[in-house]
């Protein structure tokens, strides 16, 4: 047997026992993202609900979007679409990671299908036209955390100059880091389209149809025996 043979035969326990090490660690990593993804799409569900509960309540919403958008809606999934939403929510804190939502994800929703149905009931059809991935949200709220917790211990310092500067940086991880936070939420994008009335299917006459019932009826007044048959359009039907 050859030299790289046999070393090869005398290091092949520890060849196994690596191979086994990484098979138990790749099925660790899996069962941990799937965990993970489970997770998402249950957040991912909940926010989309949210949204779509939100614009089934509120109309003036689809108003707003038609009279001054070209009937389209846009709003932060995981974020907050309002003020009020933002501060109940617990600003950067209350924003969500949902990873990117998919058209499927969207249909898949109960609450997205009722709005389908309200709109629809409002004379609208409604068109998923773009989503948008989540940006990186963990750091944003991280970097308020951090910012808001170092301006606050410098606002108990007895040095009034840097209170002032702790009461800057406090301000701005509250306005510009929440801001920053909410904007990175993933989104999704409506179109309301006013639905268009069922074209009535007609048919053109055959030409001359008239003039040959005509003359059979003219046969039949004078006295002979016609039997009166209407042509069958030969035309297919068109649609206006």
């Amino acid at each position: 047997m050859s030299y790289i043979k046999d070393e090869l035969k005398k290091q092949q326990p520890a060849i196994d026992k690596k191979a086994e090490k990484d098979a138990r660690r790749a099925a660790k990593a899996i069962a941990a993202w799937e965990k993970a993804e489970a997770k998402r799409i249950a957040t991912l569900d909940k926010c989309l609900t949210n949204v779509f509960n939100e614009l089934s309540r509120n109309l003036d919403i689809a108003v707003d979007a038609i009279a001054n958008n070209n009937g389209v809606v846009t709003r932060y999934i995981g974020g907050a679409n309002s003020a009020w939403e933002f501060v109940k929510n617990g600003a950067a804190l209350g924003v969500k990671d949902v990873g990117e939502p998919t058209v499927d994800d969207i249909k898949k929703n109960k609450a997205y299908n009722n709005y389908v149905r309200v709109m629809d009931d409002q004379g609208y059809d409604v068109e998923i036209i773009q989503t948008k991935k989540a940006g990186n949200i963990d750091n944003e709220r991280a970097s308020v955390a951090i910012t808001s917790t170092f301006g606050t211990a410098l606002l108990f310092t007895p040095i009034p100059v840097v209170q002032i500067a702790g009461g800057i940086m406090l301000l701005g991880a509250q306005t510009i880091g929440n801001i920053n936070a909410n904007a990175n939420s993933a989104t999704v994008s409506l179109k309301l389209k006013e639905k268009q009335p069922v074209p009535l299917l007609e048919h053109k006459p055959v030409e001359n149809e008239m003039s040959d019932l005509l003359s059979q009826i003219n046969a039949q007044q004078d006295g002979e025996k016609v039997t009166v048959k209407i042509k069958q359009p030969t035309q297919q039907p068109i649609i206006k």
